[in-house]
């Protein structure tokens, strides 16, 4: 079941590729394959849930269990976890799960309820990879304030310390909980991995009241790009206000495109939530229904 939503993304990947190499035979192959998600998808338990060979759904069914009976059906995660683990197409798995209130609801217990465990649970586990987007999707839902919220909380309790214990949970992955500690510092990340023929990064807000990221003069012409906040606190953790290169930001993304040209996001941070920034419909990031929705018209 794991490898059915890996493998969807990955041919993702490889749909973009064959696009940028103008292959549109294999681009259709590959994002008609990408869509093979939805195959596990049950819609009466809400759940990515394992198949037979039959196509019957496996029974007995544990959303909270790694191995269902004696089979490993999951890797390192949960039918929980992994039911968010479509990352190229959230909008699709959005419109699946019943809308943006039904999916708000369960990632948002999701988090809830792990917590006090420091977000390695059963529902989110921060110690694995299949979960580390998650925070996130709220910026795909119409929630920005939320993936503000958790994206604070998890950088506050998973990779808050200065030692390999408190610092970077997990097992053997040092080198990816620390990339992740990074972005969720910066207040940048990028739930599609990079891989789109036009990347974007998902603004959260970050830890420091300035950030400045130089730019290798090898592959990109900007210079540097700084990233600065007003108001910014352990308290002040929602979006107020953005400004990308001194002009209002309404949506909770930019491109990599406008990033590697140089320039300053500007934040305004506060107490509350402002719920009427980055939240329409049409501020969500790119996703693969959208964009197939786009195409075809």
């Amino acid at each position: 079941a794991a490898g059915t939503l890996e493998y969807a993304y990955d041919d993702w990947c490889l749909a973009e590729m064959a696009l940028e190499l103008g292959k549109t035979d294999d681009a259709k192959l590959f994002a008609k394959r990408a869509a093979n998600y939805r195959n596990l998808f049950d819609a009466g338990t809400g759940f990515m849930r394992p198949r037979n060979k039959d196509g019957s759904w496996l029974t007995p069914f544990d959303p909270l269990a790694e191995r269902q009976g004696k089979l490993r059906v999951w890797c390192e995660g949960t039918a929980y976890q992994y039911t968010f683990f479509v990352p190229h197409d959230v909008a699709g798995l959005i419109e699946l799960m019943g809308g943006r209130d039904a999916f708000n609801e369960k990632l948002n217990t999701a988090f809830q309820r792990s917590v006090d465990d420091e977000f390695r649970t059963h529902y989110v586990n921060y110690g694995n990879q299949p979960s580390i987007q998650m925070a996130h999707l709220f910026n795909y839902s119409g929630a920005p304030w939320l993936a503000q919220k958790w994206v604070r909380a998890v950088k506050s309790k998973t990779f808050g310390g200065i030692s390999p214990e408190d610092g970077y949970r997990g097992d053997e992955d040092q080198g990816q909980a620390g990339g992740l500690c990074v972005m969720m510092a910066l207040g940048l990340f990028q739930t599609r991995g990079g891989a789109a023929r036009e990347p974007v990064y998902e603004i959260t807000s970050p830890v420091f009241d300035r950030i400045t990221v130089h730019l290798n003069p090898r592959y990109y012409p900007g210079g540097r790009f700084t990233i600065t906040t007003r108001n910014n606190s352990p308290e002040n953790v929602y979006i107020q206000s953005a400004l990308l290169n001194g002009k209002p930001l309404t949506k909770p993304w930019f491109t990599h495109r406008e990033l590697i040209q140089g320039g300053t996001l500007e934040l305004q941070l506060g107490p509350k939530p402002n719920k009427s920034w980055g939240g329409a419909p049409e501020d969500a990031p790119p996703s693969m229904s959208d964009e197939t929705r786009c195409t075809n018209k």
